[in-house]
């Protein structure tokens, strides 16, 4: 007698908070099939929101191994169940009623793992049970979103805002002509190398270490370019530096189709480093070490790629300047591009380098300014007083930017618009790395600012969510994906 062929069915998902909607899940599921097996999503790889898994996945897959419809569990070391379902080859792939509207012509994650399945011929499954979310019940009574942000998030119209976040972040449309951006900023290298220490020298002070690994990251504008380039396909990226420099610039940036490099013509011989020592055990960062600073305090050797970024600015409506304080802009040029017709967009920082020496107060004219907290303190000289405050006393200076924007970290950032401050508070509370947020934070502001879809309330949140998954992951690792971003978005909405 011939043997019987088990028809095995696979469901894949976070299963965080299990409720009574995915157990009619998976009681659905084993109906229409002999065997069903349950995809996990790894931790590291959840984006359902700040403070998400709620539950490890030890924790998870041992819960689900107890439901009686589940025949097996497996875990995925992946965003998307693609290789659970290369590894299973189920005759059944289902899923949940939320991802019955989900375009089926666009290439999403869905249609990915769809495409996978149709190659062993298996089919997909729309289970017809009541809709519930796992995002929503920890968000209203497990205090996953700060009391603060409840409040802020009560005054947007969500599912407005969802519709149109997701039309503008994966239409097929042509973007308008000017909603083009032109970026330029000094190009950083961010090393971070992992040493294990041995112990203190016999004969003196000094502490012995060894070297592990070293990390290599685009930081700078090269950061900048890789997240505006996963959001849009024409950004306009003006290069210190030549066809060397291009090559070697090369091995930093993701998106290459999408980023249109436009190089000043300098012969540039050695990119800005920042290599940060990491203690391997416990992470703990030991110091700093700036190499090839001295490259980029050009003194009057700007010039060159001053005229060079002036001619270029006459295409583009959109400027955005990143000035991390090495040279490129000086007060001069700063106090020159206020005269012209363009859009520009600021972010003006002191860091340990440059501390009290590249002051925001250089810029005359700018439709959206932005500095942290630190660096607003520093410029009007105040260590105490409240931001909101100091905003107020100051607004007859800060009135030459159309938006001015103080970043307060975990806090969150203060707006100020036509005399109208607002403070929206941040998402994130756990950051494993702040390396590169604040340049995040101001890319996408501005990038959904341009579209002119936006609040500023609704753009300030965008700009801290893509800043708090950005600190989720060490250095500039990981550049923030859209498909990611739009669920992120999503999960802290509901």
């Amino acid at each position: 007698m011939k043997k019987k062929t088990l028809k095995v069915g696979l469901a894949h998902g976070v299963f965080d908070i299990v409720h009574i909607g995915h157990l009619e899940h998976f009681r659905i599921a084993k109906q229409n099939c002999d065997k069903l097996i349950v995809s996990v999503t790894a931790d590291k790889y959840v984006n359902k929101g700040p403070n998400r898994p709620a539950f490890k996945i030890k924790d998870r897959v041992n819960f689900l191994k107890s439901i009686r419809y589940i025949d097996e569990v497996i875990i995925s070391n992946h965003e998307t169940a693609l290789n659970n379902i290369k590894r299973v080859k189920p005759n059944i792939y289902f899923k949940g009623l939320d991802y019955d509207k989900i375009n089926k012509k666009n290439k999403n994650n869905l249609n990915i793992e769809i495409n996978a399945l149709k190659k062993f011929g298996g089919k997909f499954f729309i289970t017809k049970t009541k809709l519930r979310s796992s995002s929503k019940i920890l968000n209203e009574n497990f205090n996953y979103i700060k009391p603060e942000v409840k409040k802020f998030l009560r005054t947007l119209n969500k599912k407005e805002f969802l519709d149109n976040l997701k039309k503008n972040l994966f239409s097929k449309q042509k973007k308008k002509k000017n909603n083009s951006i032109l970026l330029t900023g000094e190009q950083i290298l961010d090393y971070y190398t992992n040493v294990s220490l041995q112990g203190k020298s016999q004969k003196s002070s000094v502490i012995s270490a060894v070297k592990k690994n070293t990390y290599k990251y685009g930081g700078g504008s090269i950061l900048v370019a890789n997240l505006l380039s996963e959001f849009m396909d024409n950004l306009n990226y003006f290069v210190h530096g030549n066809l060397n420099t291009r090559k070697y610039l090369q091995n930093y940036l993701i998106n290459k189709k999408n980023i249109n490099l436009i190089m000043s013509g300098d012969k540039v011989q050695k990119f800005l480093i920042k290599e940060r020592f990491i203690e391997s055990y416990s992470k703990a960062r030991l110091f700093q070490l700036n190499q090839n600073q001295k490259f980029y305090n050009f003194n009057r050797q700007n010039e060159k790629y001053q005229s060079r970024f002036l001619n270029a600015i006459k295409k583009f409506q959109n400027i955005l300047i990143f000035d991390f304080g090495y040279g490129y802009v000086d007060d001069a040029f700063a106090n020159y591009i206020k005269n012209k017709k363009n859009k520009f967009f600021i972010n003006c920082q002191t860091n340990s380098s440059n501390y009290g020496f590249n002051l925001f107060s250089k810029y005359k004219k700018a439709e959206i300014l932005c500095v942290d907290e630190a660096e607003f303190r520093l410029t009007i000289k105040n260590k105490h007083d409240e931001i909101e405050k100091l905003i107020k006393a100051n607004y007859k200076f800060l009135k030459n930017y159309k938006i001015f924007v103080v970043t307060c970290g975990s806090r969150g950032c203060f707006v100020l618009k036509n005399k109208v401050i607002e403070f929206i508070p941040t998402i994130y509370e756990t950051t494993l790395d702040t390396t590169g947020c604040g340049d995040i934070f101001f890319s996408t502001f501005v990038y959904f600012y341009i579209q002119d879809k936006f609040s500023i309330r609704e753009i300030s949140l965008l700009s801290h969510i893509a800043a708090g998954l950005h600190g989720l992951s060490e250095g500039n690792k990981n550049v923030v994906k859209k498909n990611y971003f739009y669920q992120s978005v999503q999960a802290i909405l509901k």
